[in-house]
C-alpha cells in the first residue's frame, strides 16, 4: 500500500478531527475548497470493533473525500489492533490515535489525555496500530492539560522507545511536541 502523505504536495493542508463538526457533509465541503486531507470525527475503538452502528455511520464517507483518516481513541491495546484492521477493511488512508483529548468522559474511560501518563501504553497503542495494517499512523498529542506544566523530559525519553520500534509511523500531529518528536516523522 502506498503512503499517501508522500504523495501530497507541501504545505499540506488537512481538516482536523472536530467531535460533532467533520461529518461527511462538512468533509466533502472543505475537500472541495482545497483540504489536502480530510479526518474524520474522532471514534471508539471499542465501538468499531463491537460494531456500533452510530459509530459505523458517523465515519461513512464519500470517495471524494480520499486521502481521509480516521482519528480513534481508547486504552486497550488488543482493541487499538482489532480497530486498525477494520479501518483498513473500509478503505480509510490512514488511522490517527488520539492520545490529546481533555474531555472528561474520554479521559474517564481511560483514553485521551490520560494516556500521557503511562508512556509504556501509548508505545503498546502504536505498536498495535503499526502491527494491524499497513496504514500509516499518527498521533494527535497534548504537552499537558495543566498551565505550566513541564514535559520536557517525558517527550524527549519517550521518543526513545518509538524511534527503537519500527513501524509506519509517518506522521505526528503534536500539540506543543512538535520539536521534541522529530525522529518519529
Amino acid at each position: 500500500m502506498t503512503n499517501f502523505w508522500t504523495t501530497l504536495a507541501k504545505p499540506i493542508l488537512a481538516l482536523a478531527p472536530m467531535a460533532g463538526v467533520t461529518d461527511t457533509a462538512f468533509r466533502q465541503l472543505c475537500k472541495a475548497y482545497g483540504a489536502d486531507v480530510i479526518y474524520t470525527e474522532f471514534a471508539s475503538a471499542d465501538a468499531l470493533v463491537y460494531e456500533n452502528k452510530k459509530t459505523r455511520a458517523m465515519l461513512a464517507y464519500a470517495p471524494a473525500e480520499q486521502p481521509v483518516v480516521c482519528q480513534i481513541f481508547g486504552h486497550k491495546p488488543e482493541v487499538f489492533f482489532k480497530a486498525v484492521k477494520i479501518l483498513e477493511e473500509m478503505g480509510f488512508a490512514g488511522v490517527d490515535i488520539n492520545f490529546g483529548c481533555p474531555a472528561y468522559k474520554i479521559v474517564r474511560s481511560g483514553g485521551g489525555v490520560k494516556l500521557m501518563r503511562n508512556l509504556n501504553l501509548c508505545y503498546e497503542l502504536v505498536q498495535a496500530a503499526c502491527e494491524a495494517s499497513s496504514l500509516p499512523v499518527s498521533l494527535k498529542l497534548r504537552a499537558s492539560i495543566r498551565r505550566g506544566a513541564n514535559t520536557n523530559d517525558k517527550v524527549e525519553n519517550s521518543t526513545d522507545e518509538v524511534d527503537a520500534y519500527e513501524c509506519n509511523l509517518d506522521v505526528v500531529t503534536a500539540l506543543n511536541l512538535v520539536e521534541k518528536i522529530k525522529t518519529c516523522l
